[in-house]
């Protein structure tokens, strides 16, 4: 940390926030050796985090709550509920075998004038929704945010039941405050920001119907430092310390959304990606397909059929697909290519 020269701080509100129809890369990387967060903060600094070495991407997609499944729209896109949302992301499924058949994970976010909110998920448990709603809604900033503000303190509160199994509860207390403003540097680039710190406790409580008994989990305290840009998107930089030692750390690389012709050199581009009706698949230009491989989240081959072939780019028809992210490997006469695509109903 140093101080950099004289700027002014930021002021972030709800169009800084991500929205429906975009995607952003985001990466993970190792926590070892980082200095711990709590020591730099204040005005005008530089956190200078640009030697993170960071695994993925991994590609998040931003959806309309319109593209969530029929029966969750009942609570997530009723302006007349408390969880009214206006975006929402699709969590891959489990690639392992559970007990109960679970499918169409959703988490639901809301960004408005008064802040930034976690409004609950929903997912698919053998054919019958359930719902995971928030209450009151878990806000995760409060707008305007900016430098000096005053802490912002909230509880919230959901309880899922599995009808057989049991019943989970969970309670959260968040306490933010923005300890800093500056310009953080990762490998992605240089951000003017505000550095958010939130400070985390709850407890889960795990109703098993076999036993009859109530299990009460106390959760170690979290503390969430997120450096937050204008222009939209997720936090350029989170690092979360539990009990002194950094558990995760996630930075934000490419808006995909906006920039699709910097992945034609390297790889298979997708689009439009989440997709609906259909797809394009295009490698570069003096490449052919040859043959394209497709996977659901469960790893089983599935067939997407060819609706159009043209020199490097071929359409595919993901009508008849279920919701879902699907990966795919594709074969040209020089390589082989991979990239996912996200199919919504």
């Amino acid at each position: 940390m140093f101080t950099c020269a004289l700027q002014a701080q930021p002021v972030i509100g709800p169009g800084d926030m991500p929205a429906a129809n975009t995607s952003y890369q985001l990466y993970q990387a190792a926590g070892l050796g980082l200095e711990d967060p709590s020591l730099d903060f204040g005005e005008n600094v530089t956190w200078d985090y640009s030697d993170l070495d960071g695994m993925g991407p991994q590609v998040t997609d931003f959806l309309p709550v319109s593209s969530a499944p029929f029966f969750y729209q009942f609570i997530y896109n009723n302006p007349n509920q408390q969880h009214f949302s206006n975006h929402c992301t699709a969590v891959p499924e489990f690639g392992f075998p559970l007990p109960i058949e679970i499918s169409e994970i959703y988490n639901f976010f809301r960004a408005d004038e008064q802040g930034y909110y976690d409004c609950g998920f929903a997912a698919t448990l053998s054919g019958f929704p359930l719902f995971g709603t928030r209450n009151p809604t878990d806000r995760i900033l409060k707008f305007p945010l900016e430098y000096g503000m005053a802490p912002d303190t909230n509880d919230t509160f959901f309880a899922a039941g599995v009808p057989g199994f049991g019943e989970l509860k969970s309670f959260r207390v968040r306490q933010n405050s923005v300890d800093g403003w500056g310009t953080v540097i990762t490998p992605a680039g240089s951000f003017d920001c505000l550095r958010v710190r939130s400070v985390v406790n709850g407890r889960d409580t795990i109703f098993a119907e076999q036993f009859g008994i109530d299990q009460v989990i106390e959760l170690p305290e979290i503390i969430e430092y997120r450096w937050v840009a204008p222009e939209g998107g997720p936090p350029v930089l989170q690092v979360n310390v539990s009990e002194g030692v950094v558990t995760q750390v996630t930075y934000r690389g490419l808006d995909v959304t906006k920039v699709p012709e910097l992945a034609k050199v390297e790889k298979l581009v997708v689009y439009p990606n989440p997709a609906v009706s259909h797809t394009w698949l295009e490698v570069p230009e003096d490449e052919q397909v040859l043959q394209i491989i497709a996977f659901d989240a469960g790893g089983r081959t599935v067939n997407i059929p060819v609706a159009e072939r043209q020199h490097n780019r071929i359409s595919l028809n993901t009508g008849s697909l279920a919701a879902g992210n699907y990966q795919l490997g594709v074969q040209t006469h020089k390589n082989w290519y991979s990239a996912s695509v996200m199919v919504v109903r």
